[in-house]
């Protein structure tokens, strides 16, 4: 079972969002054993808040609350 976390765009442009995920992506690969992966989907369609939401997957959820914590 995977334990999903979303995270939306942090920054105010394309460039620093992009490093913003990826700080992300390098982060949980360091600091949590479960961590699957990430994906970054463009919502900028569907959402007048948010350009792009980013979703984390972790097989515990103990990590996945640890990385909410760090990142949210």
């Amino acid at each position: 079972m995977a334990f999903p976390v979303y995270i939306s765009d942090p920054g105010s442009n394309y460039h620093d969002n992009q490093r913003q995920f990826d700080a992300m992506d390098v982060w949980a690969s360091i600091h949590c054993a479960s961590y699957i992966g990430h994906s970054v989907n463009d919502v900028s369609d569907v959402s007048v808040q948010w350009d792009e939401i980013g979703e984390y997957l972790f097989t515990d959820e103990k990590d996945a609350l640890l990385f909410t914590l760090k990142w949210k």
